[in-house]
Formats: C-alpha cells, sequence, structure tokens
C-alpha cells in the first residue's frame, strides 16, 4: 500500500499484495523500511496541507486586504466627490449670493437715485412755490416765530431762512406727513400759523407795542432836532453882521412887503439818488413863513419841512428838517432870497424851492 497526494486530498493505493484488510484499516506486516517510509508520507502529506492551508490564508489575507484597499480607495474617492461637491456647492451657493448682492446693491442704488431726482424735483418745486407767496421779512420773522413755539427752535427771529430754519421747516413738514424740502407752500403757511396762532398773536402785539415805542421816540427825537436846528439858526443869524447898504441902492424892501400866500416847486433827494420834486404851497406873516411836503419812503405819516425868515433885504435864512437814508430825522440850515414876489430856496444838500407869490 502507497500513500499518495493528489488534489489537496491523500489517497491510499493499494500495492499487489495487499489485499481488502489492509483497505479496511488492518495493517499488514510491516517492515521497518516501510515503517519509515509511511512516516515519511505522512509528515509530508502534513505538510502539503500546511502549505496548502497557509498558501489559503495568505490569499484570503490579500483578498481581504485587496477589497479593504479598494474600499477604502473608493471611500476615499467619494469623500473627495462629496468635498469637491461641498466645495462646488458653496462656491455655486457664494456666486449667486454675490450675483444676488449686486443686483440689490444696483436696485437700491437704482431707487436712491430716483428717489434723489424726486426729492430735487419736489425740493425745486417747492422753492418755486415759497417765491411765489413773496414773503415779507416780518412774514419770515412771523415764521420763525411760529415754528419756535411749535418746539422747532430756529434760533433767533432774523427773517432770514438760513440752513437753521430749513432745518426745522423741514422738521415740521416730517411731523404733518409731507414731503421734507424746507420750503413752504400757501397751504403749508396757513396750517403752520393755524397751530401757532396764540404765539403769533402775541408776537404781534408786541410788535406792535415795539413800533409805537420807536415812532414816539422818533417823533421826539424829530422835534428835538427841529428846535435844536431852530436854535442855531436864530445863534447863527444873529451872529452875522448886518449887510451894508449898496451905494446909491434903491431903498430896501420892508420884511412885511413879502407877506402873503405863495405856491410853487420843492426838490430834494438822497445823496446819489435821482432828485424829485413836488407841488408845495406857503403863507408868510410878518416876513416868517414855512411849507411842509410828505415823505413817502419813510412811512404815510412822514413829512418833511422848513422854516423861513425874511429880512428888511430880502435875504432869506431858515432851517430844514427831513430824514436821513435810515428815515431818522435829519436837519440842517437853508438860505435865499425874496424879491418881487418870488421865493428862491436853497440848502447845503440839493435841496431847493421856488415860490410864487398868488
Amino acid at each position: 500500500m502507497a500513500l499518495v497526494v493528489a488534489g489537496g486530498g491523500v489517497w491510499l493505493a493499494l500495492r499487489p499484495g495487499e489485499d481488502r484488510a489492509a483497505m479496511e484499516g488492518v495493517p499488514p506486516p510491516q517492515t521497518d523500511d516501510a515503517q519509515r517510509r509511511g512516516a515519511d508520507e505522512q509528515r509530508a502529506a502534513r505538510d502539503a496541507q500546511a502549505r496548502k492551508a497557509a498558501e489559503d490564508a495568505r490569499a484570503a489575507e490579500e483578498e481581504a486586504a485587496r477589497k479593504a484597499a479598494q474600499e477604502k480607495a473608493a471611500a476615499e474617492a467619494a469623500q473627495r466627490r462629496a468635498e469637491e461637491q461641498a466645495r462646488a456647492d458653496v462656491a455655486a451657493r457664494q456666486q449667486a449670493e454675490a450675483e444676488e448682492a449686486k443686483r440689490r446693491a444696483e436696485a437700491e442704488a437704482r431707487a436712491a437715485e430716483a428717489q434723489a431726482r424726486a426729492d430735487a424735483d419736489a425740493k425745486r418745486q417747492a422753492e418755486a412755490a415759497e417765491i411765489a407767496l413773496r414773503l415779507s421779512e416780518q412774514d419770515r420773522k412771523r415764521v420763525q416765530v411760529a415754528l419756535s413755539s411749535l418746539g422747532y427752535g430756529t434760533q433767533g427771529t432774523d427773517g432770514t431762512f438760513g440752513p437753521r430754519t430749513r432745518q426745522m421747516i423741514a422738521a415740521w413738514q416730517k411731523g404733518q406727513g409731507a414731503p421734507e424740502t424746507g420750503y413752504l407752500t400757501a397751504g403749508e403757511l396757513a396750517a403752520l400759523r393755524q397751530q401757532a396762532a396764540t404765539a403769533l398773536a402775541r408776537y404781534d402785539d408786541e410788535q406792535r407795542k415795539i413800533e409805537e415805542d420807536r415812532r414816539r421816540a422818533d417823533a421826539d427825537a424829530r422835534r428835538q432836532q427841529e428846535e435844536d436846528a431852530r436854535r442855531r439858526a436864530e445863534e447863527d443869524q444873529r451872529r452875522q453882521p448886518p449887510p451894508s447898504a449898496p451905494v446909491a441902492a434903491a431903498p430896501p424892501p420892508s420884511a412885511a412887503s413879502a407877506d402873503g400866500s405863495y405856491y410853487g416847486e420843492h426838490c430834494s433827494g438822497l445823496k446819489g439818488e435821482e432828485v424829485s420834486c413836488r407841488a408845495v404851497s406857503a403863507i408868510v406873516t410878518g416876513g416868517v413863513g414855512s411849507f411842509r411836503w410828505r415823505v413817502g419812503r419813510c412811512g404815510n405819516g412822514s413829512f418833511g419841512s422848513a422854516t423861513f425868515k425874511i429880512d428888511p433885504t430880502g435875504a432869506l435864512t431858515g432851517t430844514v428838517m427831513g430824514f436821513n437814508e435810515r428815515c431818522l430825522p435829519s436837519g440842517g440850515q437853508i438860505w435865499g432870497q425874496y424879491a418881487a414876489g418870488r421865493i428862491t430856496i436853497q440848502s447845503r444838500g440839493n435841496l431847493r424851492a421856488t415860490l410864487i407869490r398868488k
């Protein structure tokens, strides 16, 4: 019997002369050589089996390692793809957000530009509307009083609409729900005056008192200046030496010969302005006369006056009271001549008058 290794198995082959008993596990009589050969064959079979098992185990490990490497590579590739996709998604989202932000910024810029144009148009229209109101200085002062009384302090009532007043007008308009132009329309002006009616009435009363006090002070100043001018004229006249009588001259007319009613023209004007003339009339009694004229630029109640005296020689001296460029009382001296029913008068300024007896 021989031990045969084939196909991964161990087979026993009967040699000639071996019977069935040997196949059934009954050991035939063996010699020492046969026993040694059998032991060698068994060891070889076991070694072969061990090698085969080791090779199978190594192959299994290699296969497992290969599969693990493949799975790892696949996982890493999947992770890379996922990361790349995530980066791509982030980049796409960022780009979309940037484009959206750009669109919003452009839209806001367009809206702001359109609003700025609309505000500028509204401001121009409001400015034109306010100009059409033709507000006087006193009207502007009353607007500033009204705004300040309502809590929109203009920091003064000078009658000038500066940046502060414009800012307060806009603030008041905002409170009314109106466009914040800083310029008043007719309707807004009426509403502002109505809201501040009490404060405006008080302000108007104060202004009337101030104006009355000013008129009284001006009248007192005019009277004082007239008196001062009259005294100076009289003093100057007293200091003048009497005129010498001309040789072989006709006897001088008496002052009384100038008495009577006169009419004529008085001309005057401020320095640098055109001289204006107006009709005047005068009455001379005892050689003393006077006339007056209206000074329209200083108010309907303002009059200028001239008082004069004619001496026996026909020489005329006197004083004049008028108003300067600020409508404050102003006086001076006049002189002239009477002859044959005609009086001529002049002054150091541009006053002149010609009076003819009726």
